[in-house]
């Protein structure tokens, strides 16, 4: 009898934290998971136009990194190529060539 009124204590307890972890998490699951979408083939980001959001959907491309090509654009008054992102620090030729087929600008 000792056995099976420990085994129910043990399951009691381990719903209770269950609830109490899915109560706590509840509509926040991007934060346990921090999934963020990622440009397809077909996605092109116009360099003069696009927002932070659109920049970190670039593979490579973090928040910061799209920071800085805001702050770029923002200072020289636009891209005039894409290929200015180079001109970025820490955009070199390798995330260039990984996102150069998602960007543009017009």
């Amino acid at each position: 009898m000792k056995r099976a009124g420990t085994w129910i204590f043990g399951v009691a307890l381990g719903l209770l934290i269950l609830i109490v972890f899915c109560a706590r998490w509840a509509g926040r699951w991007e934060e346990l998971l921090p999934l963020r979408p990622v440009a397809s083939e077909a996605y092109r980001v116009d360099l003069n136009t696009c927002s932070l959001e659109e920049l970190e959907m670039l593979p490579g491309i973090g928040e910061t990194i799209a920071g800085r090509i805001l702050a770029y654009r923002e200072a020289e008054g636009g891209f005039s190529q894409a290929e200015e992102l180079l001109q970025i620090p820490g955009i070199g030729e390798k995330t260039f060539e990984g996102i150069r087929q998602y960007v543009t600008a017009q």
